[in-house]
């Protein structure tokens, strides 16, 4: 390029969004306390009502496998992944609503749906398993990973997976 002594002129970038937002470190763009209370208020309603409104979900995850156990091709394809994508949902609202388990068999479901390059019946019980599974976290409302019956509702769906597997 040019010789050492050849002169350099860095111009940094604008920084538009602070000017919008103010201040952030003096918090002068004023956080609205109570909208955040009433926020996090939400959020615990949320919590404590999620096996109420998740449950429907685990029933149409139900439905779809015993749809898919009678399809094949396209069909079955279709079906599971309409199940996929609710236990893709369930996965990332678990932890959120204060229902790690939810997340943990959600996320096992999901890696088993997105390997399967066929299924059969061992497949089908495995998914079987993890709908159960989830059945007994909001029927128990298990959201503490250490409960006795956390544990043993994990480790016999690892127990079946091991067997499938």
């Amino acid at each position: 390029m040019g010789s050492k002594s050849e002169e350099v002129e860095v111009i940094p970038p604008s920084n538009h969004l602070r000017s919008k937002l103010g201040l952030i470190g003096n918090m002068q763009a004023e956080m609205d306390m109570e909208a955040l209370r009433r926020a996090e208020e939400a959020v615990a309603q949320l919590q404590e009502s999620y096996p109420e409104w998740v449950g429907p979900d685990v029933d149409r995850m139900e439905m779809l496998l015993k749809d898919a156990q009678g399809l094949s091709g396209k069909a079955e394809a279709n079906a599971l992944r309409e199940l996929f994508d609710i236990a893709h949902n369930i996965k990332g609202q678990g932890v959120s609503f204060s229902y790690p388990l939810m997340t943990d068999i959600g996320q096992s479901l999901c890696g088993f749906l997105r390997g399967m390059k066929e299924m059969d019946d061992a497949a089908f019980s495995l998914i079987k398993a993890h709908i159960q599974a989830m059945q007994v976290v909001i029927r128990d409302r298990l959201q503490d990973a250490e409960d006795p019956l956390a544990k043993k509702v994990l480790s016999e769906l690892c127990a079946i997976g091991v067997r499938i597997g």
